[in-house]
């Protein structure tokens, strides 16, 4: 047997045992269980229920002429406009929302596809962005699944309410008033049905992760829900547009190009703009805000909560023997690690609650009408979460990057000083010297934990189950 032949089996006997490595690296099992019952969930649901439905779908030859035009549109879209993809991607504020305008195409097919076309779309059009998302593939699996929930709630809205005969002309045109109301309100309960898919299943996700279950925090900001909304209308023109003909869908694409081209420049502006501002009060390594952001924004938030009758907590949160990850993967290698510690700090806390880099590897964490136990389940959470990182480092000298907590690189760890406002209240200052003498306990008894800084300003040892 040949040494080509003998080298290909050993790799295909190989594949499934790297692929199980690479699976059960993903951060996702890192994340808090609720969390990974739901996506596990939330897959099942597509798999079963997307594929019962496919099995029992027709699809007539006008079916596939309209998916034709629609992949086709779609395919022009992603490869004229990936560029422009690519730095929108590129440049997008971690941990906000990010609208795909590939839902135009998507949206409609729901529309006016059978099922089974209308996934093999998704399929496609997903495959494509894939090579340009830059994400971990089981997060990006999962908005894919999302997606798909919204393809089965418009496609059922669609079909129900007869919507779909009329956009593909099986059936007359409705041409009486009372007709002519359902059709509207079928449209807007089919949009209503692609908006709300995705909105619940991400939101669930963010609530379970942060505990906010507040509209903002489950369905992201205003902007991003009208620039959704946008997309969803123009979903719509397509949809009544290829009742004419379908390759008249192609006409669109240098319009939707042109507009996407617009967008960005607009944004761009608005972006510098705002950037300026912004520089002064973040931090420019993890783009979490600096000392100078931190004490006003915390400051106010704090009167806030006291007008309330609310509590407010103050984590100070520490990266464990930093110097030493210095020394060991370099100064460019503890910046990516102090990126991936913010970033996970972002995931851990609520959109209204405060976070800060207040120097060196130092982050202040201001919690907005938490009380003791709850300040402690989220320093708790957000030691748990640290530990679990799986981050990649480049190492100084260059060659293969490193994983930490794999491969004999230790975990990375932080301690966490906690101190809750008193009854009568407690200023910014005194709060900050509190978590500070807590997270000093944190530090001497064995670092990777948790330590309350009590009413009377000694400090409370919450043991872990792996102190460092």
């Amino acid at each position: 047997m040949s040494t080509g032949i003998i080298l290909w089996r050993k790799r295909i006997t190989s594949a499934p045992v790297r692929i199980r490595r690479q699976v059960c690296a993903w951060q996702l099992w890192s994340r808090p269980r609720g969390v990974v019952v739901w996506v596990l969930l939330v897959h099942l649901f597509v798999a079963c229920v997307g594929g019962w439905l496919s099995a029992t779908a027709r699809v007539a030859a006008d079916d596939l002429m309209r998916f034709a035009a629609l992949l086709t549109a779609a395919v022009l879209h992603m490869v004229l406009t990936r560029e422009l993809e690519e730095r929108r991607r590129g440049t997008h504020r971690p941990g906000g929302e990010y609208v795909d305008q590939t839902s135009l195409w998507l949206a409609s097919g729901a529309l006016v596809l059978p099922l089974p076309l209308t996934l093999l779309l998704l399929v496609g059009v997903r495959t494509q962005r894939y090579l340009v998302a830059r994400r971990p593939p089981h997060t990006f699996v999962f908005t894919t699944s999302a997606v798909a929930v919204s393809i089965l709630g418009t496609g059922a809205v669609a079909t129900v309410t007869r919507l779909r005969e009329w956009l593909t002309a099986t059936t007359s045109l409705p041409d009486r008033p009372a007709e002519m109301v359902w059709a509207a309100l079928a449209v807007a309960s089919a949009m209503a049905s692609y908006f709300a898919g995705q909105a619940v299943v991400i939101g669930v996700v963010r609530g379970l992760s942060t505990r906010d279950w507040s509209p903002a925090g489950l369905f992201g900001d205003r902007a991003a829900n009208m620039a959704i909304l946008n997309t969803l209308a123009l979903a719509v023109g397509i949809a009544v547009l290829q009742m004419l003909s379908p390759l008249l869908v192609l006409l669109l694409v240098p319009v939707v190009i042109r507009s996407a081209r617009t967008e960005q420049h607009l944004q761009q502006a608005h972006a510098d703009r705002a950037q300026l501002k912004a520089d002064a009060l973040h931090d420019p390594l993890t783009g979490l805000l600096n000392r100078r952001g931190f004490e006003p924004a915390a400051a106010l938030a704090l009167l806030d909560d006291e007008r309330l009758g609310e509590p407010t907590a103050y984590l100070f949160v520490d990266i464990d023997r930093f110097k030493l990850w210095n020394g060991r993967i370099g100064h460019h290698g503890a910046d990516e690690l102090l990126r991936a510690v913010a970033e996970e700090l972002r995931r851990q806390i609520r959109h209204h609650d405060v976070v800060c880099r207040f120097g060196g590897e130092e982050m202040v964490v201001l919690l907005r009408g938490s009380d003791l136990d709850q300040a402690m389940e989220a320093g708790e959470r957000i030691r748990i979460a640290v530990e679990g990182l799986r981050t990649a480092v480049t190492l100084p000298a260059g060659g293969k990057p490193i994983r930490i907590g794999t491969d004999g690189v230790p975990c990375c760890t932080v301690s966490v000083g906690i101190a809750v406002t008193r009854g009568g209240g407690s200023d910014l200052d005194e709060l900050a010297r509190r978590a500070d003498g807590a997270l000093f306990r944190a530090k001497s008894t064995g670092r990777n934990r948790v330590v309350v800084a009590t009413a009377s300003s000694t400090a409370a040892l919450v043991e872990t189950d792996t102190p460092s």
